[in-house]
């Protein structure tokens, strides 16, 4: 298996299936709750949560985890085994968490090859409709 580099393997995360492991009970205890719902329960998003799952994509310099894309999946794989709506869920919150903390971290240091300033009060990598925000940058994501 090749290794990229520079790419930031996560310490946390053996921890990170155990904490899952040890929340599979209620994964599984609420898997139909969740279904006739059509979302997950409280106390199953809440324990996701407060197991640090939802910060798995996050970067580091936004209190995440930046798990790699194989941790990622593993991730979403051990959710899933335990239930796979919660996976599914998982997967869905760590592609728009970590995509969009990529572009939040784009933002804070904005360069020319990723966006174009237009006039003095919007910058995208793209076109967007809507006004731009307070910093005078704004985001595209497709």
């Amino acid at each position: 298996m090749a290794v990229l580099s520079g790419l930031h393997v996560s310490p946390e995360f053996p921890a990170m299936l155990e904490r899952i492991d040890a929340l599979g009970g209620a994964l599984e205890a609420d898997a139909d709750a969740a279904e006739e719902l059509g979302r997950l329960t409280e106390d199953v998003a809440r324990a996701l949560f407060g197991a640090g799952v939802v910060a798995a994509a996050l970067p580091q310099s936004l209190g995440g985890y930046e798990f790699s894309p194989r941790q990622l999946i593993e991730t979403v794989e051990r959710v899933s085994y335990h239930d796979s709506a919660a996976g599914w869920t998982m997967m869905a919150l760590q592609l728009m968490t970590g995509t969009t903390a990529a572009y939040v971290d784009a933002l804070r240091r904005p360069t020319c090859s990723r966006m174009s300033r237009v006039g003095t009060t919007r910058c995208w990598p793209g076109t967007a409709p809507g006004p731009a925000g307070p910093s005078r940058w704004r985001v595209a994501i497709w």
